[in-house]
């Protein structure tokens, strides 16, 4: 058989293929592939953020003269209540991103067993300090309000 000559045109039949081998993917590496990986990278931040945006949504803070109330959840609803009198101190902090926005968290510590630290997350500045303020008043009068009398002490 000569170079430009056709192997089929000399008689030439080619041999019918045999499968060898027969794979089929994982249906998980499909999802491990870049192109893939790379949605799920992103996605992933996504959910994050819509999980910590919708939380922030159904929590409620709720003041009192004598307490105040959280109300926490999504799908199973947390009600929480911390006593004024037992309130150690009051924080404000401003992260950075939230003092380019004008928000702050509010942190409030107490000497209650289960809220030993309560976070206010994502409240305007004014609020925060205003809320601040009115806290810290209501605490000391919660604090003489409750106040065991104690034979021989100062008043």
């Amino acid at each position: 058989m000569r170079l430009n000559e056709s192997p089929f045109a000399a008689g030439y039949a080619p041999r019918p293929e045999k499968p060898i081998v027969a794979l089929k993917p994982k249906a998980w590496s499909v999802f491990l592939s870049w192109k893939n990986l790379r949605g799920i990278i992103f996605i992933i931040p996504l959910f994050a953020i819509a999980w910590q945006y919708l939380t922030l949504q159904r929590t409620e803070y709720m003041f009192t003269t004598q307490r105040f109330r959280i109300i926490t959840g999504l799908f199973n609803q947390e009600i929480d209540e911390v006593w004024l009198f037992r309130v150690t101190d009051l924080r404000i902090l401003k992260p950075f991103l939230y003092r380019l926005f004008g928000i702050a968290n509010l942190y409030i510590y107490s000497t209650d067993r289960n809220n030993k630290l309560v976070v206010i997350q994502a409240i305007s500045l004014t609020d925060a300090l205003k809320l601040h303020e009115i806290l810290q008043q209501q605490v000391n009068i919660e604090r003489h309000r409750n106040r065991p009398d104690i034979p021989g002490s100062w008043q």
